[in-house]
């Protein structure tokens, strides 16, 4: 929404580009790269869902309030961070790479 635009610009602007499309599918998606050992890493986190019609929500930030994820009926705004934790993608990337490290440690033992 420009250079000066805050979230609620950034959200209206969205919806604006998005009001004759049937197909709202969208997804979250973070990378998180490590290097151990001189070894570059990449885990990756997507959370699938779709860009509702309408904002809801006071909680998170950014396209929080349009943002709904598949498996729920709310966008990421109307929940608590426990409940969109079990969604997120950050989770996920990091999950993944706390998965990688404890696997590593173990090979070392």
């Amino acid at each position: 929404a420009g250079e000066h635009a805050n979230f609620e610009a950034n959200n209206q602007l969205l919806l604006h580009q998005l009001k004759d499309h049937e197909n709202r599918d969208a997804r979250f998606r973070t990378v998180i790269h490590l290097i151990k050992n001189g070894e570059a890493h990449r885990f990756e986190g997507i959370c699938k869902g779709r860009i509702a019609k309408a904002a809801s929500g006071t909680k998170g930030f950014g396209y929080d309030p349009l943002f709904i994820p598949e498996g729920s009926n709310r966008c990421f705004a109307d929940m608590s961070p426990e409940e969109k934790n079990e969604f997120s993608h950050r989770r996920k990337a990091l999950d993944a790479m706390l998965q990688f490290l404890r696997e590593a440690h173990e090979m070392k033992k």
